[in-house]
């Protein structure tokens, strides 16, 4: 299994991007790293679908990580797997640092949406 990056790792990826050409405003990112310009949002979906990977579109004004993004980061794998577990959050045993600030984040943002919707 490939790497999976976290939010705060894609983030630092696009800020890559965005200092290179300071006319780009926007950028997708794939869970496993490759960054999409804007104009190519069609190749980042198709690949993020195909890949079964999460896509996270990112602005400039995105640059920074969020508290909740940074807390995440700053918690030990042992840590994550404990708010995983009491959230029934389903892990595997090799699931890496970064895989398990995704599947919380995701469950959060899922959470969100449900309260939404009621």
């Amino acid at each position: 299994m490939s790497k999976v990056y976290s939010d705060a790792e894609l983030c630092q990826k696009a800020n890559e991007q965005f200092d290179k050409d300071k006319a780009l405003q926007k950028v997708y990112a794939t869970s496993d790293g490759n960054i999409f310009l804007e104009r190519n949002k069609n190749h980042a979906v198709n690949h993020a679908r195909e890949n079964k990977l999460h896509l996270k579109e990112i602005g400039r004004a995105e640059e920074s990580v969020t508290p909740i993004e940074q807390k995440l980061e700053e918690m030990s794998v042992k840590d994550l797997k404990a708010m995983c577990d009491g959230r029934g959050i389903v892990y595997t045993s090799k699931s890496t640092k970064a895989e398990l600030v995704q599947l919380i984040q995701d469950n959060v943002l899922d959470t969100e949406n449900e309260i939404k919707e009621d």
